[in-house]
Parts: C-alpha cells; sequence; structure tokens
C-alpha cells in the first residue's frame, strides 16, 4: 500500500482547521523561539537550528 491510497479528500471545515492548528503551532514556535533568544536563555543561532531540523522532519512525514 502506498502513502496515497490511503489518504482521503479533506472537507472545507477539516481544512480550515488544519490550517488554524498549523498556523497557531507555527505562531507559538517562533514566539517561543524569539523569546527565549531575547531572555538570553538561548544563542540565535541555536534556535534556527531547531527551527530546521523541525521543519525538515515535519517536511519528511508529510511528503506523498
Amino acid at each position: 500500500w502506498s502513502r496515497r491510497s490511503r489518504k482521503r479528500s479533506r472537507s472545507g471545515l477539516e481544512l480550515g482547521a488544519a490550517v488554524l492548528v498549523t498556523a497557531a503551532a507555527i505562531l507559538l514556535a517562533t514566539t517561543t523561539g524569539f523569546l527565549r533568544v531575547a531572555a538570553g536563555r538561548h544563542y540565535p543561532t541555536d534556535v534556527l537550528a531547531g527551527a530546521l531540523i523541525g521543519i525538515l522532519i515535519a517536511w519528511g512525514r508529510t511528503r506523498p
């Protein structure tokens, strides 16, 4: 079985909810990273590296 065969179409409400949850997660992660740098608890490169790792993992898990 391929991933495509298990994929189902989403209704407008499901898609809207997915976009809202995704936007909230990105906003939370961005705010947390900014505040950690502003508080002096992390270097900016640490936050950027963590963001890049998270993006790559998410991309790898969601690609068809």
